[in-house]
């Protein structure tokens, strides 16, 4: 399951379904982790000194998941301690992204992008 988990939160961006075979995946991946009854994933930062792994590990990035298994939110840090930027994400009852929101550090929100679908739930238009 760990290998599950990394490859959906490597990136500290999320992407709505623009084409039905994305939106099938996207459903296969969020029914996973309902399953698995996922509520947060985390990613830490390991130093390699030497060939050898600290074991020292910080936290990179958080990724947590709403009740329907859709990311909810990521922040990425600096350190581990120290906040870099959060992404905040809202979606629709057929679980379509709607928004897609940055805060800087401060809690400034410094992006939104607001998502809408046709009928079968492409993406019909991206409002920035």
């Amino acid at each position: 399951m760990v290998f599950f988990a990394l490859g959906l939160i490597l990136s500290a961006h999320e992407e709505p379904a623009k084409t039905l075979k994305e939106k099938r995946e996207k459903e296969q991946n969020r029914k996973k982790i309902l399953a698995e009854r996922i509520g947060s994933t985390t990613v830490f930062k390991h130093t390699i000194n030497n060939g050898v792994v600290d074991t020292i590990k910080e936290v990179f990035m958080t990724t947590r998941f709403d009740q329907k298994g859709n990311i909810a939110s990521m922040s990425v840090f600096k350190s581990s301690h120290s906040l870099d930027y959060e992404v905040v994400f809202t979606y629709d009852y057929n679980n379509n992204m709607l928004t897609d929101t940055d805060y800087n550090s401060s809690g400034q929100m410094v992006e939104n992008i607001q998502y809408t679908y046709d009928m079968e739930g492409r993406v019909k238009q991206q409002l920035n």
